[in-house]
């Protein structure tokens, strides 16, 4: 009787599975049927002009069955993570996506990193940017199950990835000045004088390194793979591997944060030190019609 039940379960798994890529395929050849034009054909070339390149497997138990497009080496990354309320988040987000909670929490996170080098697949001492410094914010989606996070905005010292990142997948990019940097401090303010972007905090290692379990809180918060974002009334993918981050618990001080006026801090962040290590990008994937999804 109980295999039975586990056939049953298996079956309606591997239906419900098959179910999610079907959709998943009718959805994007949907949206590149209604893509402008020269947008469908920077996807696919993107897609296609790789696969003929052997893929890059591994990292984190995540298997990528296609070839990486571009490489960044991120330094000592910093996350730093709110507990938020969740009626607070879900107007940030929007459909289709699925605000994801921890244990019915919702999150929202700042993630500070510096890149000495970052370059494309091909033509790095071509197409290469030098001493990049972001902070990304984001928070916690899925999309079709699928674990993911979506960016509410990402601040960076480089012009040429604010043009690309807003051009190619209208990602909400803003230009901003880093100062007084090191590898325990960091002090940002958005270039255009806007008040709401600026940040300065000294965070220093205060445990040894470890790898998060699964199941666990620092896991669930840092072991994302993919982000999603709306091109027009299209939804698009990206997605980016490494090995497992090897986190430290960390003492901070926050001196100045104005990414998170719209949210109550009511909380204390809780705060981890990443090792330094190479993360790869992938071409980005058209996922469906934002229309098409909401039904």
């Amino acid at each position: 009787m109980q295999l039975e039940r586990q056939s049953g379960q298996l079956e309606r798994q591997n239906h419900s599975s098959a179910r999610h890529e079907h959709n998943s395929e009718l959805c994007m050849c949907l949206a590149l049927k209604h893509f402008p034009r020269w947008y469908s054909c920077v996807i696919l070339i993107a897609n296609w002009s790789f696969m003929t390149i052997p893929a890059r497997r591994n990292r984190g138990g995540y298997t990528m069955k296609r070839p990486w497009i571009g490489v960044q080496y991120w330094e000592n990354p910093i996350f730093m993570h709110w507990p938020v309320p969740y009626d607070m988040l879900r107007p940030l987000v929007p459909e289709p996506f699925q605000l994801d909670t921890f244990h019915g929490q919702a999150w929202i996170s700042i993630v500070l990193f510096r890149s000495p080098r970052s370059h494309l697949r091909w033509g790095s001492g071509l197409f290469s940017l030098s001493s990049l410094s972001q902070v990304n914010v984001r928070t916690y989606i899925r999309f079709y199950e699928e674990p993911a996070v979506y960016f509410l905005t990402v601040y960076t010292n480089s012009k040429l990835s604010v043009l690309g990142a807003r051009w190619l997948l209208s990602l909400p990019y803003q230009h901003a000045y880093f100062d007084g940097e090191s590898r325990t401090s960091f002090r940002m303010k958005q270039t255009n004088g806007d008040s709401s972007g600026r940040f300065s905090a000294h965070v220093y290692p205060s445990s040894e390194c470890f790898i998060p379990e699964k199941h666990t809180l620092a896991h669930w918060l840092t072991e994302r793979y993919h982000f999603y974002t709306i091109k027009g009334k299209h939804i698009v993918k990206a997605t980016i591997s490494h090995m497992p981050w090897r986190l430290s618990e960390a003492r901070y001080n926050i001196k100045q944060n104005n990414l998170l006026a719209f949210t109550p801090e009511t909380r204390d962040p809780l705060v981890h030190v990443a090792s330094s290590q190479t993360t790869y990008l992938y071409p980005p994937q058209v996922r469906g019609c934002q229309a098409l999804a909401q039904f």
